[in-house]
């Protein structure tokens, strides 16, 4: 996360970074961003801020998306592909968008603790998924067991805990991304 007073991002910043997503606090400041800055990483979602006055097109020089044209002050691009739903209002959020009212936080039940954090997805067999204490297998597929639990059962949980988290569909986001339910 940009911080929004940053004004100047300078040359070859993130250069060669794993960089694969980069995001702006709200009301961004960012006027200038150097030559080079965003060469030769990963990056594939950005939401420039209209108020960029100043790149040139070697900026993403060498990242994954091939069309550069989609990098412009303004657009938001996701997956290298321009997000026509960003910053839209519920009026105007129609057809291939959908608006979500819900709260711009949620409460997800995660890990207590760094040691309880597993990635359970990559265990294909029962025995294996069970053998990790922190995992579980149910509908045939190994899942953590932090995974999907309402508020109450996450805090009787032994390894879990309640966390605020921001809604990733709050506002106007792709029908792609949040369904399709209005």
């Amino acid at each position: 996360m940009i911080p929004k007073g940053v004004t100047e991002i300078l040359y070859f910043a993130f250069t060669e970074s794993r960089l694969r997503v980069v995001k702006f606090e709200a009301n961004s400041q960012l006027v200038s961003i150097g030559y080079g800055t965003f060469a030769n990483t990963n990056l594939i979602s950005i939401a420039i801020p209209k108020g960029v006055a100043q790149f040139d097109d070697w900026v993403f020089y060498g990242t994954p998306c091939p069309d550069k044209s989609v990098f412009k002050p303004g657009n938001a691009v996701v997956d290298c592909k321009i997000d026509a739903c960003v910053n839209l209002k519920k009026e105007t959020c129609k057809n291939r968008c959908v608006f979500t009212k819900t709260p711009k936080r949620l409460k997800v039940c995660l890990p207590k603790k760094k040691k309880f954090e597993h990635d359970c997805a990559q265990h294909k067999g029962r025995t294996p998924c069970l053998k990790a204490e922190v995992c579980k297998f149910s509908y045939g597929r190994c899942v953590h067991r932090c995974d999907g639990k309402r508020k109450l059962e996450c805090r009787k949980a032994k390894f879990c805990k309640t966390v605020r988290a921001a809604n990733p569909c709050y506002g106007c986001q792709l029908v792609t991304t949040c369904g399709s339910s209005r």
